[in-house]
């Protein structure tokens, strides 16, 4: 019975290692270069759908091949997304744990400042922000984290004001122990718990909201490939040519599934209420 509730993660689990080991190996897996082209055989179907098995997935509207960038991609998508969550994690919980301890006007600060970008919607601020920016890989993971770490400090917050008046923090705070001992070596290791669940999650929308940016043609330079991308240029051809669309859209749809099961996963196992359902 144990063995049928995980087989779901399991799955998840493969399907996300298989996704993160082909964009590791794209350069070496991928059939061609990911902006190659072969205008001579443009808009190839798949393979089972009559076309070639030297291009498996079919060829785009300048005959480039879908499989090497899909391959690509997921690379450019997964690392985004990836760096985002890794950047701004530790800026929210840096924010949320001092607004939590302190209180008073350091809390008031910050939590309207928070409350402030929390009433900007976050694809209208993350397209603010890549405007003024300007494209390019390096600019899309800062303007992820800048719309992404209010989440971990609203969530660092609601544990600190409740973990700074229990017991064990009065008792440490009495043998001599200064604030900044407290807040780090005692109340930090007990938000890390839910922060890492919210984290992972986060790792699945931050692909999306990437996706969306480089949709609207404002992420990343066309140069570079991404899933969002691929959307963007296959959408003329979405009657006579389905696979332009259809392929990086189910690569988005797995890796969030399969993100969100990981994080349901990891929640029932770090929870003691709900570690005996795993």
């Amino acid at each position: 019975m144990r063995l049928r509730r995980r087989l779901p993660v399991l799955g998840a689990g493969t399907t996300l290692g298989v996704i993160i080991l082909c964009a590791a190996l794209a350069g070496q897996v991928a059939p061609t270069g990911p902006n190659e082209q072969e205008i001579t055989r443009r808009l190839t179907p798949p393979a089972f759908a009559g076309g070639s098995w030297s291009r498996p997935l079919g060829t785009d509207e300048l005959g480039r091949d879908v499989l090497s960038r899909l391959l690509h991609g997921a690379r450019v998508s997964l690392t985004v997304g990836l760096l985002a969550v890794a950047v701004s994690c530790p800026i929210g919980v840096v924010i949320g744990l001092s607004a939590g301890f302190f209180g008073g006007w350091v809390d008031r600060m910050l939590m309207r400042f928070t409350d402030i970008q929390l009433a900007i919607p976050t694809i209208l601020l993350a397209m603010a922000v890549v405007t003024v920016l300007g494209p390019g890989v390096t600019n899309m993971v800062i303007t992820l984290s800048v719309t992404g770490w209010t989440l971990y400090a609203r969530l660092v917050r609601g544990e600190t004001l409740v973990l700074r008046s229990r017991e064990f923090v009065e008792a440490i705070r009495a043998a001599g122990a200064g604030e900044a001992r407290i807040m780090f070596r005692h109340v930090l290791p007990n938000v890390i718990t839910p922060t890492i669940v919210v984290a992972t999650f986060a790792v699945g929308s931050m692909v999306v909201l990437e996706a969306t940016l480089s949709f609207l043609g404002i992420g990343v330079p066309l140069r570079v490939v991404t899933w969002g991308s691929m959307l963007n240029s296959g959408r003329t051809y979405l009657q006579s040519a389905w696979w332009l669309t259809a392929f990086p859209g189910l690569a988005i749809f797995a890796t969030v599934l399969a993100v969100n099961a990981l994080g349901d996963y990891m929640r029932d196992a770090l929870d003691p209420r709900l570690r005996d359902r795993v």
